[in-house]
């Protein structure tokens, strides 16, 4: 029995021995699946680092057979890798700045994470006043066991052939993705044009603040998606000032920083006759959202701290910006790959109340500028009224003598700042057309219609003109000055009891 139990204590000891925190091999398979949102925002890790290491010109290159891409490289002039951290750089979390505020990167994920995820081999160069040092992790070794860890670094006579059409730069690093099989453009052509998409949004500060970047040589353009920055007459307006709020660091509240909120309003005046592809060059139609900059690099975009406020067409015509710096990051809750944001409560309750409302604002700004912009064509209720105004019996015109009629008669709705009554509408014959006039100061326009607190659709707004439109009209069949009048009693009539329902 004391044998049994000796070899029973033996066989707990061996299962209780510690083991390794990762299975190497499988962790870096799954690894593949961070999840980058695409290419670019991979790419832009690698750019990350790059101007961390202090580099003023980044060269992204593609280079394919047949317009197939068939590797990436990334060439920066910063200051290089030490040769005893070369390799250090290449392994999950391997990094000296471990959890340093001071610029973008943190946990030194960045590099191995976004290159493995496109491709299955990943190569470092990097040298400091001398010739390279390389190393490289190889998805397929590591996953033959052929590859047990990163390694060490070689020294290299020269770059890669198909990078020497570039000088090298008396220090700098080249990282090269080999083998890709998980980029989303796997032409070249359509490759670059997604980088220049993507890199110009993301690293518009850096771009304005002189940094050099280009794809195959073409240099990168700043794109702002405020509007405001645009090389024409024509550009988005801040809306109101900047908005400041001081908070304290979560994990160090001696430290005070800033977040900084900004609005934009685009000229839907100009704007909106633009064709859709245009629109969609702008980047106007589908662009709502807010941007969400962190140390001058943007890290998502999308609908944040709108509350309750859904999201509607009518938002492609307004902008927000939210800048803050590395060391809030987990009020924004960053994600390790800097491509999305999970907002904490605190920071909801900070924002939201304020960015709600204004979007609010804009939304029925926006609204009204349409509205404006439709009294000035036939609006959809307008048309299908002239289209369909055959069908019924000719309308007297009260421009001529009552005995004289008119026949086929076009509709018009236009805003008008004040009307002779109170009414919500008023109506008149000018030629051939029935002018519908909405008052903007009637509560019904300001709450329901077209005001700030609108949220009527396209086609509920179509019902309503259609109602009135026909309202107008039965109003206009009037043969006797009598008649007139007691139709316009009854408007207004009826327009001060909807002012009283509405609470005003």
């Amino acid at each position: 029995m004391k044998r049994k139990a000796l070899r029973m204590g033996a066989s707990i000891f061996a299962h209780s021995r510690s083991v390794g925190l990762v299975a190497d091999a499988n962790f870096v398979v799954a690894t593949r699946d961070t999840g980058y949102k695409s290419s670019a925002y991979a790419v832009a890790e690698l750019i990350d680092n790059a101007i961390e290491a202090g580099a003023r010109n980044i060269n992204v290159f593609v280079r394919g057979e047949h317009n197939r891409v068939e590797e990436v490289g990334v060439l920066d002039d910063g200051n290089g890798i030490a040769p005893s951290m070369v390799s250090i750089a290449l392994q999950f979390g391997g990094t000296d700045r471990f959890d340093d505020r001071s610029g973008m990167g943190r946990f030194g994920m960045g590099l191995p994470n976004s290159s493995l995820s496109q491709a299955r081999r990943v190569e470092l160069y990097s040298w400091r006043d001398g010739m390279p040092f390389c190393s490289y992790l190889d998805v397929d070794e590591i996953a033959a066991r052929r590859l047990v860890g990163v390694p060490a670094p070689k020294r290299c006579l020269m770059l890669p052939a198909w990078i020497t059409g570039n000088p090298m730069a008396r220090s700098g690093t080249l990282v090269t993705w080999r083998k890709c099989d998980r980029l989303e453009s796997t032409t070249c052509s359509k490759l670059c044009a997604e980088l220049h998409c993507h890199l110009g949004r993301l690293f518009r500060y850096k771009l304005w603040a002189g940094l050099r970047l280009t794809i195959n040589c073409e240099r990168v353009r700043p794109f702002d998606p405020l509007l405001l920055k645009r090389e024409s007459p024509e550009c988005a307006k801040l809306f109101g000032s900047t908005l400041e709020y001081p908070v304290r660091a979560p994990l160090r509240r001696e430290i005070a920083s800033t977040i900084q909120v900004t609005f934009t309003e685009l000229p839907v005046g100009p704007w909106a006759v633009l064709p859709v592809a245009e629109k969609k060059q702008l980047g106007i139609i589908g662009g709502a959202g807010v941007s969400v900059v962190r140390a001058d690099r943007e890290i998502a975009y999308g609908w944040f701290f709108m509350g309750s406020k859904r999201k509607e067409n009518y938002d492609d015509w307004w902008r927000c910006e939210v800048r803050f710096q590395p060391r809030l990051d987990e009020l924004f809750r960053l994600t390790h790959t800097k491509q999305q944001i999970s907002p904490s409560p605190d920071l909801e309750k900070l924002l939201a109340p304020d960015l709600e409302n204004i979007a609010r604002i804009l939304n029925n700004r926006v609204r009204q500028a349409f509205v404006r912009l439709r009294s000035k064509e036939p609006s959809a209720a307008a048309k299908t009224a002239a289209l369909r105004d055959r069908q019924l019996p000719a309308l007297p015109s009260q421009q001529l003598n009552s005995h004289q009629f008119l026949r086929g008669v076009k509709y018009r709705v236009v805003v008008e700042s004040s009307l002779r009554d109170n009414s919500f509408y008023s109506c008149r014959v000018d030629g051939k057309e029935i002018v519908l006039a909405l008052n903007e100061r009637h509560p019904f326009y300001r709450k329901m219609y077209a005001g700030d607190n609108s949220q009527i659709s396209d086609n509920e707004r179509f019902r309503i003109e259609c109602l009135l439109l026909a309202a107008a009209r039965a109003e206009l069949e009037a043969t006797s000055e009598s008649q007139r009048w007691w139709y316009r009693r009854k408007r207004n009539g009826w327009s001060n009891v909807l002012a009283t329902f509405l609470g005003n």
